[in-house]
């Protein structure tokens, strides 16, 4: 397999070997990015496809230092054009804007992850309205801001706030229910 750099320089080349040789690598791991934001397989595929389309026709834009970690910076880069691709299909599949009752607005939710399987957070993450859902990876799985999360969805950072705080509620609802406490204890 090569490095970094060379799939750099060979995606600069246009290099359909090169372009094949990423796919490979690295589809697996940006189609699980992908279905984390998109239940759907299809709209999952579609955001992966399109996505290595913009790595391999966006290359030139990349920059990098080689004496830098150019492995970090490379997979950072490709990283945030998936969840782009994929906040693009949401943006015009979905709608973000939904609104609270003042109760909700305080909620907190406290998660043992030691205790849940990543499979069974998935799970539970899948159940979630997609708004909510995608607001909590960007928040708290991806660490954007809400003012972030706000220019990128086109919602205001308030529906943002909202869209966190409900799935906070929903998740502390689906853990504290009897049924799925004792399947994660």
């Amino acid at each position: 397999m090569l490095g970094n750099i060379q799939y750099i320089t060979g995606l600069l080349q246009n290099s359909a070997k090169t372009q094949k040789q990423l796919y490979e690598k690295y589809s697996a791991r940006w189609n699980a990015v992908c279905l984390r934001y998109l239940k759907d397989e299809t709209l999952s595929e579609d955001a992966l496809i399109n996505g290595f389309m913009k790595i391999f026709s966006n290359i030139h834009k990349f920059s990098w230092n080689k004496n830098d970690n150019e492995l970090a910076q490379f997979e950072a880069w490709m990283y945030k054009i998936m969840v782009n691709e994929c906040l693009m299909i949401l943006r015009k599949e979905s709608n973000f804007n939904i609104r609270l009752e003042p109760k909700h607005l305080n909620d907190h939710i406290e998660i043992n992850a030691h205790q849940l399987y990543e499979e069974d957070i998935m799970k539970l993450l899948d159940s979630l309205p997609i708004g909510c859902r995608t607001i909590f990876n960007l928040y708290i799985i991806e660490g954007y801001q809400h003012k972030e999360i706000a220019d990128m969805l086109h919602i205001t950072e308030g529906t943002s706030k909202s869209q966190l705080n409900v799935a906070k509620t929903k998740l502390k609802e689906m853990l504290s229910h009897e049924e799925h406490y004792k399947k994660y204890y």
